[in-house]
């Protein structure tokens, strides 16, 4: 298996263990287990927030695209880094923390795996963030590869979470939000 698959591996798994650590209920002798965790369909009205999440982080990845390379300078990969990657983070970890909290309110299963996807998501948006920056102070080619191989990973991943956003009914969700930022940033 390679890294990035076992990395996407682990990243769903974690997710998963994530999705099963909830705030339910505890089983009691008279209350078997089965009947109360029964996987079900989000409702209608959590879809409808969950997508108009995905609507607001979608014209946030463009304006923050329309703006990246409008301020500062430096070489690409400092704007990147710094416009683009840094300003992306406290982006990410809002739309894990409301999309999270919408799945938290439903037992469906779909909707928990797309948004505790966005976990691992976050952890390489923050690696690569640190691994740009290791390159821009040292110009290490190592850490210009790690750089690489960070975003290969982060697209990976997108990828499986766009898989869920369908199977969880989130046609809004399944937008490629990466490439979207890119498109933004070549007019």
């Amino acid at each position: 298996m390679s890294t990035r698959a076992g990395i996407v591996a682990l990243a769903i798994l974690a997710a998963v263990a994530i999705a099963g650590c909830g705030e339910g209920d505890q089983a009691t002798d008279a209350q078997p287990q089965a009947s109360q965790e029964q996987p079900q369909l989000a409702s209608v009205g959590i879809l409808a927030r969950a997508s108009a999440n995905c609507r607001r982080f979608l014209r946030q990845a463009r304006e923050l695209g329309d703006r990246a390379f409008g301020e500062g300078s430096g070489t690409i990969l400092e704007m990147a880094t710094e416009n683009i990657v840094r300003p992306s983070i406290p982006l990410l970890e809002e739309m894990a923390r409301r999309q999270q909290a919408l799945a938290r309110g439903t037992r469906d299963p779909d909707l928990t795996l797309y948004a505790n996807l966005f976990d691992p998501i976050v952890v390489l948006t923050r690696e690569r963030l640190r691994s740009g920056q290791a390159v821009i102070r040292s110009g290490s080619e190592v850490e210009r590869e790690r750089s690489a191989d960070l975003e290969d990973q982060m697209t990976e991943l997108g990828e499986e979470q766009r898989a869920a956003a369908r199977r969880a009914r989130l046609p809004a969700c399944s937008v490629d939000f990466r490439k979207a930022l890119v498109s933004s940033l070549t007019g």
